[in-house]
C-alpha cells in the first residue's frame, strides 16, 4: 500500500484527556502552500459542548492550481464524544471538481451501521469497499475532531496512532509519525511536530481529503 505524505508536518498542541475536553468553539481559516505557491484555502470550525460535537469545513483551490484543477468542497458532521472514542451521527458533504455536477455524499450512522446516500449515484462495484473494511472507520470530519482531541495519543506515541476513515466512496488511514517537540511561545509551552501520512486502503482513487 502506498503511504503518501500530506502537507509534510502539522503541530499538535497539548490537549485535555480524551472524553474530558473542555467546551470550546474553534474557528480557523488558512491557506495551503507548496514551495511558496498558494494552491488552496480552508475554513474550518467546530463546537464541543458536553458530549456532543459539530463541525463544518469549506475548501477550494486557488491560484495556478485552481486554474488547472478547480475543486470545491463543503462538509459538515456531528455526533458524540464518549470516554473511549468518537461516535459520529451524521456526515454530509458537497463537492465539485472542474465543471462536473455537484456530488453529494451523506452518511447516517445508526448503532454503528452506515447508511450511505449519493447524489448523483455512484457505482459501488467499480471500486468496492467491503463492510469489513468499513468497520471501525469514521467520516473525515469526525476523524479530524478525533485527531485534534488527541484520541489515540500516548506517552510513546505523542502524535497519536492516527485514524481510520471512510468517506462514503473510499477507505483510507491517516497516520502520524512523531518528528520532535517545538516551543510555540514562552507562555504556551511545547507542541508536537508530526509528519502526517495518507494511506489508501480501498475504494475510489483519492485526490482530496475532507
Amino acid at each position: 500500500m502506498r503511504k503518501i505524505p500530506l502537507l509534510v508536518v502539522m503541530l499538535l498542541a497539548s490537549t485535555p484527556a480524551f472524553g474530558e475536553a473542555l467546551p470550546r468553539n474553534l474557528d480557523v481559516s488558512y491557506s495551503l502552500t507548496f514551495w511558496g505557491i498558494t494552491f488552496g484555502h480552508i475554513q474550518y470550525s467546530d463546537t464541543l459542548k458536553g458530549d456532543a460535537y459539530a463541525a463544518q469545513a469549506h475548501f477550494e483551490t486557488q491560484g495556478v492550481v485552481g486554474f488547472f484543477w478547480k475543486s470545491l468542497i463543503d462538509a459538515v458532521a456531528n455526533g458524540t464524544v464518549t470516554a473511549r472514542a468518537i461516535s459520529p451521527a451524521l456526515y454530509d458533504s458537497h463537492s465539485r471538481t472542474r465543471d462536473r455536477p455537484v456530488q453529494r455524499v451523506k452518511i447516517d450512522y445508526d448503532n454503528g451501521d452506515q447508511s450511505i446516500f449519493f447524489d448523483p449515484p455512484v457505482d459501488p462495484i467499480r471500486f468496492p469497499v467491503t463492510r469489513e473494511q468499513r468497520e471501525g472507520a469514521i467520516d473525515p470530519m469526525s476523524g479530524l475532531i478525533s485527531m485534534l482531541m488527541g484520541a489515540s495519543a500516548a506517552p510513546k506515541t505523542p502524535c497519536g496512532a492516527g485514524v481510520q476513515v471512510f468517506d462514503g466512496r473510499r477507505r483510507y488511514d491517516v497516520r502520524f509519525t512523531y518528528v520532535k517537540d517545538e516551543m510555540l511561545s514562552p507562555n504556551s509551552g511545547n507542541a508536537h511536530l508530526c509528519a502526517l501520512h495518507f494511506v489508501p486502503m480501498a475504494g475510489y482513487p483519492q485526490r482530496l481529503i475532507m
